[in-house]
């Protein structure tokens, strides 16, 4: 899926319940710049053009854009092997 994030837009607070996948995105046309960022549980990351970032969306994490430019990434999810199967999405 593809994904943007206007320039002055922020992505409150929050968490995923599903522990079952982590989440990746990667970079696609960002403004490089480390006012465009995603925290996951106080890690802060910038988005850089062609690099990638994989985190773990049930922990506490928020993204904002104060770059004067649009960012657009790539994500998906990928699958993790619960421990349980009654923990695994059916």
């Amino acid at each position: 899926m593809f994904a943007t994030l206007p320039d002055g837009s922020r992505l409150p607070r929050h968490r995923d319940p599903y522990a079952g996948s982590l989440r990746f995105h990667l970079g696609l046309a960002t403004p490089n710049d480390d006012r465009c960022f995603i925290e996951v549980d106080g890690q802060r990351y910038s988005w850089r053009d062609g690099e990638g970032v994989l985190f773990d969306e049930t922990y506490i994490h928020y993204a904002e854009n104060t770059s004067g430019e649009n960012r657009l990434i790539l994500f998906c999810d990928i699958e993790r092997p619960m421990r349980y199967r009654w923990a695994q999405k059916s």
